[in-house]
């Protein structure tokens, strides 16, 4: 808007020139401002050359100055909105959140040709807006307060640069409430929040029917100057509660001798070529004395004696040097000639805290002893074998992680959106029954390490396009868990921070080591990440109807996810 005299029209025309301005407000990007156009009343701190916070006013059709300066040479001119008469220092204008007004800053210049200056308003701060969802939500959806934890209250800018500096510590604001959620006319809650390099550390809490309802932001995003940012939380029934599950507790008596008392006498390997190499890694590292854990081997065959396949069974034991600490219990398995195969299996861990090497044990059909593999393939080593088996916890594990609306098994990997939101659903399993309070994230994950969630080194293969590792944060939530509950289901809405590439290989284009979703739970109070391990004491079930497989896919603490466009 210009105006149409730069100056002060009441004062005399003395044959001087004096500074006007022409303020232009920057659009925000996406949608509104809160201050899209000037009003009446609006005031601006204009600072030129040794006249400092000169205010001026709009009346509705131009800009009055409340000190008139003359224009004698070309100089700089910079301004701030809102204005306050008692600023003095421009590189450091106390910014209030809690006023939510829209600061701006702006620079400029002017002549004595060209008197006034054309000022581009930019917005210093963000605008972030929720918009949450009833959907199938059956309760009343009486929203009583929306409000930002974990933000900066205050700062101070620079209305040369807009530079913030953020002053105090990150505090709570509540941005609106005192509604009732409507799908058809929904309600969008603002709030002007300082830009952020990253979101950790930032939460959005929805007190609704009485319940409070906690969601983090992801680390990864960012929030810029002039932008808006929009986040839809979606109500849901049956998330966030106490749920029955169908449960068999483990019969620790029997678990605590079978296949662990029997003697076990070796032989040499002889003709039985037998090559391992890990397998089933993704149910993680972590290993507790007095818990279940899943480990699994792949096995090569060749028996240099003849044609015969190999069938017998195949057991895991815990060593120490040459000596077994832990001996687990044998099942069966078969392997052709020249070929090879894979296998997993839940035992029951007892052994002393302390760093084993884990071993496969194998023994003929007909045949009472047992022997060794004859060595590693795919490069393996002692070391992808080693595991630290820590004191017994008290730490939630995870029943069962899938997609929503989806029932998922340990062995595909599911497609899901590039672009969009897509949600995680999980039970955890809370033996102990303590209250538990704390933060779940989902980090997608593809590592090639000794004591990795996901992969050991040997699975690495060479000549591959876009073989790349990665520990990428879906997503998070907090869990406020009464005393007393035993499981409890919960959701994770996630998003792809980073869009990647599919590793594969080259002439077949078939992927290869699947990146695997897990969840990672931190106690309030705490700054460490723990890996929620499956719960397996279902699997240790006895009298479940179906096969072995079938059993497995009923508690597993991994998901094989990959984007549509893989």
């Amino acid at each position: 808007m210009e105006p149409e005299n730069p100056g002060n029209p009441e004062e005399p025309d003395t044959g001087k020139v004096y500074i006007g301005i022409a303020p232009i407000i920057e659009n925000m990007q996406e949608q509104r401002a809160v201050v899209e156009n000037w009003k009446e009343g609006h005031c601006l701190g204009v600072t030129a050359a040794g006249d400092v916070n000169i205010p001026f006013t709009f009346d509705g059709r131009r800009w009055k100055a409340g000190k008139q300066v003359e224009v004698t040479a070309e100089q700089k001119v910079s301004a701030y909105y809102p204005y306050n008469v008692q600023y003095t220092d421009m590189t450091a204008i106390p910014v209030d959140i809690t006023t939510q007004e829209d600061y701006m800053y702006g620079e400029g210049g002017v002549s004595v040709e060209k008197p006034s200056a054309v000022l581009v308003m930019k917005h210093a701060l963000s605008l972030v807006r929720i918009l949450i969802k009833k959907n199938d939500y059956t309760g009343d959806g009486r929203v009583d307060a929306v409000t930002f934890g974990g933000v900066r209250l205050s700062a101070s800018m620079d209305v040369t640069s807009g530079k913030l500096l953020p002053t105090g510590q990150p505090g709570e604001y509540k941005a609106g409430g005192n509604y009732t959620l409507d799908d058809a006319s929904p309600v969008y809650v603002e709030a002007i929040l300082m830009p952020v390099g990253t979101a950790e550390g930032i939460t959005v809490n929805v007190h609704v029917d009485g319940r409070d309802f906690t969601y983090a932001l992801p680390p990864t995003h960012v929030w810029n100057p002039g932008m808006i940012y929009t986040y839809t939380l979606n109500m849901k029934s049956g998330y966030n509660c106490e749920v029955d599950v169908d449960h068999v507790p483990m019969d620790e008596e029997y678990w605590s001798t079978f296949g662990k008392t029997d003697r076990i006498v070796m032989r040499d390997c002889g003709t039985d070529r037998i090559y391992i190499w890990p397998n089933y890694t993704f149910y993680g590292y972590d290993t507790y004395t007095g818990e279940g854990k899943v480990w699994g081997f792949f096995l090569r065959y060749r028996n240099r004696g003849g044609g015969e396949d190999f069938a017998g069974q195949a057991r895991f034991v815990l060593m120490d040097g040459d000596r077994i600490v832990e001996q687990y219990q044998p099942f069966d398995i078969k392997c052709g000639n020249g070929a090879w195969d894979g296998y997993c299996k839940y035992c029951y861990v007892q052994a002393v805290p302390g760093t084993y090497r884990l071993a496969v044990l194998f023994k003929k059909n007909g045949e009472s002893t047992w022997f060794k593999p004859y060595g590693y393939d795919q490069n393996s080593n002692d070391g992808e074998w080693m595991y630290e088996v820590r004191p017994a916890t008290d730490m939630p594990a995870l029943r069962m992680i899938t997609l929503e609306n989806q029932k998922c098994n340990t062995f595909l990997a599911y497609p899901v959106p590039d672009n969009d939101w897509f949600n995680i659903v999980y039970t955890l399993s809370n033996k102990s029954r303590k209250a538990m309070k704390g933060t779940v994230k989902v980090v997608w994950e593809r590592e090639f390490k000794l004591e990795s969630n996901s992969y050991r080194p040997s699975d690495k293969k060479e000549n591959k396009i876009d073989d790349y590792e990665w520990r990428d944060e879906l997503g998070s939530c907090t869990v406020d868990i009464a005393a007393g509950v035993r499981f409890w289901k919960g959701i994770v809405s996630c998003k792809f921070p980073i869009q990647r590439a599919n590793p594969r290989d080259p002439v077949s284009g078939v992927g290869y080591c699947t990146p695997i979703a897990h969840l990672y739970y931190r106690e309030e109070g705490s700054c460490e990440w723990k890996l929620l391990r499956c719960d397996t004491e279902y699997l240790f079930n006895r009298n479940y109807p179906g096969s072995e497989s079938a059993k497995m896919d009923e508690a597993f603490n991994y998901l094989g996810i990959i984007p549509q466009s893989w």
